[in-house]
């Protein structure tokens, strides 16, 4: 054999053994399999589409170098894959390397068993501590220490904290009776004193206070003046009585009194003071949209106070 048949075999062979580098490598990468496979599917692609009359994939010479050099080094490779890779281990899915498998967590270079402490229960996963304490106990530094729940409590549904029963409120880690006062009830709101009063009455400091409804008004739990009541259409609240409205000559209640003015002008008429003055419309106009302007009409144009044509 020449010297150029030499230094041809020889490079096939280096060829096959970093070829089987790569296949070693691709193991743990699948990035790096995506790399070695495509150029062996191009050599077989450019085998089957040169008709070779044997039906190989590959020139025999090409074989004959590659595969033993494929062979040795994949051969070494699983054995420095499984020497770096401990038990309790696998590949990790998401890149290159491992990862303990579930109950394992890394130590060092190895994957040691989940310690469990007392009260609580692994669950399956490969991060994290491993485990979770047990309803109604709670991590503290390691442990699973029980959750105190006091007299007139629960354990809430999560079993990781505690609320009060009804009636009660919670004070300085503990569950105190709430003192309904005469006239009042329990509420449910976790907010405030737990009670409210009964209608008719206004909560003042620890009590329920009758609420004094004057002539001419109702109780109302909307009153702005948080005063208890509010006074009935015609009427406005003045001082702790319901005074009634005065309506100017060509003026109506307004539907709504608690807000702005009592009254409003009819239309044609127009606010002034507590009167209501008819709009004086000038000739070519009329009453616009809102009943207390006017406009001219067309063509005439607004100017100086009048419709005009010029």
């Amino acid at each position: 054999m020449n010297t150029i048949k030499r230094l041809r075999l020889w490079s096939l062979r280096a060829i096959g053994i970093a070829m089987g580098v790569l296949l070693t490598f691709s193991a743990l990468d699948p990035t790096v399999a995506v790399l070695v496979l495509s150029p062996i599917g191009l050599l077989a692609l450019y085998t089957l589409r040169s008709g070779r009359p044997d039906g190989a994939l590959l020139p025999p010479r090409l074989l004959k170098a590659v595969v033993p050099g494929l062979a040795m080094t994949l051969v070494v490779g699983a054995n420095t894959t499984q020497a770096e890779m401990p038990e309790n281990a696998s590949g990790n899915p998401y890149g290159s390397g491992w990862v303990c498998d579930s109950g394992f967590r890394k130590s060092g270079d190895a994957c040691l068993p989940v310690a469990v402490p007392e009260n609580a229960i692994p669950i399956d996963s490969r991060y994290g501590r491993g485990w979770e304490c047990q309803y109604g106990y709670r991590e503290d530094n390691g442990r699973c220490v029980l959750i105190p729940v006091p007299a007139h409590a629960y354990l809430d549904p999560s079993g990781t904290a505690w609320r009060c029963d009804r009636g009660f409120n919670e004070v300085n880690d503990a569950c105190v009776a709430i003192a309904v006062p005469a006239n009042g009830y329990l509420v449910s709101s976790t907010y405030g004193p737990g009670w409210k009063c009964n209608r008719g009455f206004q909560a003042t400091d620890d009590r329920c206070v009758v609420i004094v409804v004057p002539e001419h008004g109702y109780l109302s739990e909307n009153s702005s003046q948080q005063r208890g009541w509010d006074c009935e259409r015609g009427y406005l609240p003045k001082g702790n009585t319901c005074a009634k409205i005065a309506l100017p000559e060509n003026a109506y209640l307004s539907e709504s009194t608690r807000y702005g003015s009592a009254w409003e002008c009819e239309r044609g008429y127009v606010k002034s003071g507590d009167r209501c003055e008819q709009v004086d419309i000038p000739a070519n106009a009329h009453l616009s949209y809102d009943g207390a302007t006017w406009e001219c009409n067309k063509p005439f144009r607004k100017r100086d106070g009048v419709c005009t044509d010029r």
